[in-house]
């Protein structure tokens, strides 16, 4: 399970590097990606909370969940905008 302190050093990690925008691309939806399987699960192991009746452990899964989402979303956020960067630079003859 990833934290956000780690996708955030991924998503800095990855907008830094010295790769191609397209493979940037690819990372930043493969982070996504494994964000939005963490999110599932997150979803799931509250509905397992709530029919045992613990609030407490609901509460923090819906806010784990939901801060996944933000962070997936993020990430396909700075994807797009690297590929959209990308076409601004290209040269038309």
């Amino acid at each position: 399970m990833l934290t956000e302190f780690e996708v955030r050093r991924q998503l800095d990690l990855i907008q830094r590097s010295d790769a191609p925008p397209g493979a940037k691309a690819r990372k930043l939806l493969r982070l996504g990606k494994s964000l939005r399987t963490q999110a599932q699960e997150l979803v799931e192991a509250q509905a397992r909370a709530e029919r045992s009746h613990n609030v407490n452990a609901n509460r923090q899964l819906e806010r784990m969940a939901a801060t996944a989402r933000s962070l997936r979303e993020e990430a396909r956020s700075a994807a797009l905008a690297i590929l959209r960067s990308r076409q601004q630079y290209r040269f038309s003859p």
